[in-house]
């Protein structure tokens, strides 16, 4: 900026450079000049966070990412009060997330995205990152542990979307995440899968989308049980139509879980987690009907699944809703 204040053209202004030694080179009007705006940055940083229901710190998918978010608010500031811009912002965050695009060497992808994002927000082109960005179906597959930022990125989306308590219909929120001991579970218990006809394999049903926030007294419930005893064991505690409204927001099809269909809802339930990782990323992504069934196909099971359109739209209608369940 110094320089382009002084004149020089454009294309011979220095580089954007976010480095460590960048940092050490800093003198200290430079440091009292920012210290305060930084630390504001990252107050906003973490306010965004819980926006998007990123609630606890273990849950953050990329630490690395809220270095540019955190620049971001300073460098845009009211800029960024609008809801077009929020929702310029959102769709940086989560591409980044599910493009995995903060998992390597960042210091390059730190200045890449002060400048351009910045750019996006006050009306100009599109960043590399969001428009590069992409999540092939597969990758939901191999999605099996806390160590993957997309993994807790879809965490986060599914209490977002409306995710709510399977006893109570109480939204999923930071007052309950905690005294509820809610945490991410399986749908379909290990124990169950073990014992099914065909067996569910591991690489299955430890995949995100056998996967749910579920609070500590639900799981003790559902314990190793088929879902077709469990949620008849539920429906003591919660009407019928309000825990089928509570299964869909968790994209579940009620019908297939309460059929013990375990290759069907899972087929369901990735097509409506591609749907929802879409759209936070504002683009249409391949179908993955055909992965699905290739690694169902593989552990046992036969596509034979009449194709339920209806059912599919009624379980990714409930993704991404801002409407709570009535009790």
């Amino acid at each position: 900026r110094q320089a382009a204040v002084e004149g020089r053209p454009q294309n011979r202004l220095p580089a954007i450079n976010c480095r460590k030694n960048d940092i050490l080179d800093l003198n200290v009007t430079d440091y009292h000049k920012w210290a305060d705006s930084v630390q504001v940055g990252f107050v906003s940083a973490a306010r965004f966070l819980r926006s998007q229901f990123i609630l606890t710190n273990q849950n953050v998918p990329y630490t690395t990412q809220l270095v540019p978010l955190a620049a971001l608010y300073v460098e845009l500031m009211q800029d960024l009060d609008t809801s077009n811009a929020k929702a310029k912002l959102e769709r940086w965050f989560w591409s980044g997330i599910f493009g995995e695009a903060y998992g390597g060497a960042v210091e390059t992808q730190y200045a890449l995205d002060l400048a351009q994002v910045a750019e996006w927000i006050r009306g100009g082109p599109e960043p590399a990152l969001v428009s590069e960005a992409n999540f092939v179906p597969e990758r939901l597959l191999s999605l099996r542990t806390r160590n993957s930022a997309a993994y807790k990125g879809l965490y986060a989306l599914l209490m977002k979307s409306g995710a709510a308590d399977w006893r109570t219909a109480q939204p999923l929120s930071l007052a309950n995440l905690a005294d509820e001991k809610v945490d991410i579970h399986h749908i379909f218990p290990k124990a169950w899968c073990a014992r099914a006809n065909p067996p569910v394999p591991p690489r299955l049903y430890d995949s995100i989308i056998n996967k749910t926030p579920i609070d500590a007294k639900t799981n003790r419930k559902i314990g190793g049980n088929a879902p077709s005893s469990y949620l008849s064991r539920l429906r003591a505690d919660i009407k019928p139509d309000t825990l089928n409204e509570v299964l869909r927001a968790h994209w579940l099809n009620p019908e297939l879980l309460s059929d013990d269909k375990f290759a069907e809802c899972f087929v369901e339930r990735g097509q409506a987690m591609l749907h929802l990782i879409g759209r936070v990323m504002g683009k249409t992504l391949p179908d993955g009907s055909t992965a699905f069934w290739q690694a169902l196909n593989s552990a046992g099971f036969v596509d034979d699944f009449d194709d339920q359109g209806d059912e599919f739209d009624a379980v990714g209608d409930m993704a991404y809703t801002d409407e709570v369940i009535a009790v």
